[in-house]
């Protein structure tokens, strides 16, 4: 078989078109499982918990809790009232009552819960041996110790003076059960889109990889733009992927 006649023939197929029609092929193959995994989960619903009554920041005026933005950087931010559930976009279930755990998500602040009749429940997401700068990222287990009817406070602290403007918001948002169910399914259902993305993104660099490998063999030249997008492409899955809630 004459050798120089096969790579002539081989440098004739599009390897970019091929790359390509491969990477819509994983697409399509991706949210072919996401769909099927989707439809394994009907007829589960977890209630949705929130907080409601009003804040203030600092010692300011209190105003009602909304959908609108808390900014975290303006001083230490109190939440005045009690926990709720309802069904997703539906029916109101009621107060969450005494004894039920429930998970808190604190990114880079500290929390202290004051309950009517109780001890405060103090947090400072801090290391001791570097101080405020060494917080960063926790989910918190908390069980409400008063009565149904008792509004409790919560004080949230921004060690920082810059940055993490939306944390009070992400707490807000963050709030569920601890529980094994409800916890790993609010977790993992605010990261899927960037977790899905992430992962869609290594798939593709491996086949542009694998491509620019391939041309390498069969001398191929000026085929370093392949593998530029190909690590680049590499490292924003990872990113992605690591870099996801939960």
């Amino acid at each position: 078989m004459d050798t120089k006649k096969v790579v002539q023939k081989l440098k004739k197929i599009p390897w970019p078109g091929i790359g390509i029609a491969c990477l819509f092929l994983l697409l399509a193959l991706a949210i072919m499982k996401g769909n099927f995994n989707n439809n394994q989960a009907v007829g589960t619903t977890v209630p949705d918990v929130y907080f409601e009554g009003d804040y203030r920041i600092g010692d300011g005026e209190w105003n009602k809790i909304t959908d609108q933005h808390i900014p975290a950087t303006q001083g230490d931010v109190t939440l005045r009232g009690r926990f709720h559930m309802a069904v997703p976009g539906g029916k109101y279930l009621g107060p969450v009552k005494k004894g039920v755990p429930l998970a808190f998500f604190l990114d880079h602040v500290g929390m202290t819960v004051y309950e009517s009749g109780q001890k405060p429940y103090v947090l400072f997401n801090e290391h001791p041996a570097v101080g405020a700068s060494g917080c960063g990222e926790i989910w918190l287990a908390y069980v409400l110790l008063s009565e149904t009817e008792e509004p409790l406070e919560i004080v949230i602290h921004n060690p920082h003076a810059f940055g993490n403007e939306t944390a009070v918001d992400s707490f807000l948002s963050g709030i569920t059960f601890w529980t094994g169910t409800d916890f790993e399914a609010k977790i993992l259902s605010e990261g899927e889109i960037q977790r899905n993305l992430g992962l869609l993104l290594c798939i593709g660099a491996i086949a542009l990889l694998g491509i620019a490998l391939f041309s390498k063999l069969i001398h191929i030249h000026k085929n370093i733009l392949i593998w530029l997008f190909g690590f680049a492409t590499f490292f924003a899955g990872v990113y992605y992927t690591y870099h996801t809630p939960g």
